[in-house]
């Protein structure tokens, strides 16, 4: 069988609980897991993600994804309470932003610059080991990839298509979406006992 190096929902949560957001650093990181966890974005483009990508509408929110391959842009649903935290952390972090600047950033010398992929993974990896200390399901050497993975299986658990989950992420070629129908035991047990 296949291996997808995904996340359990209890994990997820517990890595979510694990931040602290009580400051610009754990406001931005907080929300920065949630989204990607939300929309499945691979990293580069959660870390291109500008103020305007973010579209919030009571029950119609959604983030304009521009996919890192073949710069396809596509539309994706977020929640409401994540809408409402994109919202707040706006405007208590972005008073004094335009609409193109980056909606994840570092402060450096009072300006406003780009994430790293290096400086996300290792506060993911912080989270998750403080995580891990309250819930055992949080794996070692969490990544930000293994989000993507963890709601892709979440969605196709709950019963979305494999056609739905391969637009969701992006994939042009829908046979890499095909790893999740290999890598997922559970799905199958359920449907043949049916």
């Amino acid at each position: 069988t296949m291996v997808v190096r995904h996340l359990e929902m209890e994990a997820v949560r517990a890595i979510l609980n694990a931040v602290e957001t009580d400051s610009f650093e754990g406001a931005r990181d907080h929300l920065f897991i949630r989204l990607m966890f939300d929309t499945a974005a691979r990293l580069s483009e959660m870390l291109d993600l500008r103020i305007q990508d973010i579209v919030l509408a009571r029950g119609h929110s959604y983030a304009i994804i521009e996919n890192g391959k073949g710069r396809k842009k596509r539309k994706i649903p977020i929640t409401d309470r994540v809408a409402e935290e994109v919202s707040a952390y706006v405007n208590a972090y972005h008073r004094n932003s335009t609409p193109s600047d980056f909606l994840f950033y570092r402060k450096s010398k009072d300006r406003h610059v780009q994430l790293s992929k290096m400086l996300v993974g290792r506060h993911l990896k912080r989270y998750a080991e403080t995580a891990r200390i309250a819930c055992s399901a949080v794996p070692e050497n969490v990544t930000c990839h293994m989000l993507r993975h963890s709601r892709a299986m979440q969605l196709y658990r709950k019963g979305m298509s494999l056609a739905m989950i391969g637009q969701l992420l992006g994939h042009a070629n829908p046979e890499t979406t095909l790893i999740y129908a290999y890598a997922d035991t559970d799905v199958k047990r359920n449907a043949i006992s049916k």
